[in-house]
């Protein structure tokens, strides 16, 4: 909508603006605020989980995204034929 449009034209003059006045301290700022968000999001989830503090969050969360990816790979041996076969004829037609 046309409120949330000049909302972020005039976020992007404010962070600009900023950036510019003060470019290593905005750069501090933005490096910190990554470790910052992850220890928030990994205490929101421990929290709301009933999980002991000292839970390893990104051994967790690093388990979740080979456990995804091995299940988008897995694709049966019949299945590898079919697009082998089916590259190949886009490949040589």
């Amino acid at each position: 909508s046309r409120a949330e449009e000049e909302f972020s034209i005039f976020r992007l003059f404010g962070s600009l603006k900023r950036y510019l006045r003060h470019p290593v301290i905005v750069k501090k700022y933005e490096k910190l605020l990554v470790p910052i968000r992850f220890h928030d999001m990994r205490k929101h989830f421990i929290d709301a989980n009933d999980l002991p503090g000292k839970f390893c969050l990104s051994t967790y969360l690093k388990s979740c995204s080979l456990n995804v990816s091995l299940r988008l790979v897995h694709i049966s041996f019949f299945a590898w034929l079919a697009l082998l076969g089916f590259f190949n004829f886009l490949y040589f037609a």
